[in-house]
């Protein structure tokens, strides 16, 4: 506040008005140091509420994604299986099929412990024993074909 001669105010008015204006400087400083910890608290709990509301998102996100992965795994073990599933066992095709419907269904049921990396797990496991069918297959048929050959001879 500037206080001047020419203001029309008599010497005892301007005296008491800077002394008003000392006494209330340092209640203004403390006010204004208040509103400046109000503002940066505020700025510091929007950011936080931010960070909180990316946070979940992402949480949302991976969760979906991961399940976008769960089922592309056992479309795809699936789709593997159906290629040879005339050269296996149809018990053991099926079992394995149910194995993948039922992890399938946990993860769409919501279960968020059936991760892409336990699907590749469970698909790759899958996969190793339908391929020991297919080579014993192919053993036994080999061994036939030797059979058949020496008893020609």
């Amino acid at each position: 506040m500037a206080i001047a001669l020419s203001s029309g105010l008599s010497g005892k008015d301007i005296e008491r008005m800077v002394s008003q204006a000392d006494e209330f400087a340092e209640y203004d400083k403390e006010r204004h140091a208040f509103e400046e910890g109000n503002k940066a608290d505020s700025g510091v709990n929007d950011a936080e509420n931010t960070m909180y509301e990316f946070a979940e998102y992402d949480k949302e996100r991976h969760a979906f994604e991961e399940g976008n992965k769960a089922d592309s795994g056992v479309n795809d073990a699936e789709n593997t299986m159906n290629d040879f599933k005339d050269q296996l066992d149809k018990t053991k095709v099926e079992k394995l099929f149910s194995e993948f419907r039922e992890v399938a269904a946990k993860r769409q049921a919501g279960d968020n412990s059936i991760t892409a990396d336990s699907i590749r797990e469970k698909m790759s496991e899958t996969q190793q024993q339908a391929s020991l069918g297919l080579f014993k297959k192919v053993y036994e048929k080999r061994a036939r074909g030797r059979e058949l050959v020496r008893a020609a001879l």
